[in-house]
């Protein structure tokens, strides 16, 4: 409804903070299945920071480009991860994330801003280190499942090859 009724302007309600408008968003970071696995990972006190949406549309051109979360999130620490929920079943035809295994062993590394518009990050950030296609590991999911990066960990995703759309939170 809030695409339907809002167009634009309910996309970027979505995309960054989406809890603050959807109930049922600030739910689910609190489902305990999530808070489970990631207080098995992190411990028992966690705290919440945001919610983003990458929704691609079906044959769109929409990409997230090789970078790793904590270069832009501005904070002091890198001990903490991205959860990751599929809303939608993530599949290589419809620009699921891919990783690049062991890569936040590398520490932080130099990121430049594209500004490119199929970007779906806010400035384009990208790696500035060459990614070997035959390393990434894709993140397949069926809708409601999750995934747990570090922050250091590069990772990215192509564009929707098919008809059918993505979105996860």
């Amino acid at each position: 409804d809030l695409l339907a009724n809002h167009g634009e302007t309910g996309r970027e309600v979505l995309r960054h903070k989406g809890h603050v408008a959807l109930a049922w968003l600030a739910e689910l970071v609190r489902h305990p299945a999530i808070i489970e696995a990631v207080s098995h990972i992190l411990g028992p006190d966690i705290l919440w920071r945001t919610t983003n949406f990458f929704i691609k549309e079906p044959r769109s051109p929409g990409f997230v480009s090789w970078h790793q979360d904590a270069t832009y999130w501005g904070l002091s620490s890198d001990e903490m991860l991205t959860a990751w929920v599929a809303l939608s079943d993530s599949r290589p035809e419809n620009g699921c994330m891919g990783f690049v295994p062991g890569s936040h062993q590398l520490r932080q590394v130099p990121h430049h801003d594209t500004f490119d518009p199929d970007n779906l990050l806010t400035r384009g950030q990208e790696i500035e280190v060459e990614v070997d296609p035959g390393s990434v590991v894709d993140v397949v999911l069926r809708a409601g499942e999750m995934s747990l990066h570090h922050v250091l960990m590069v990772h990215g995703s192509g564009p929707v090859a098919e008809s059918s759309s993505s979105s996860s939170s």
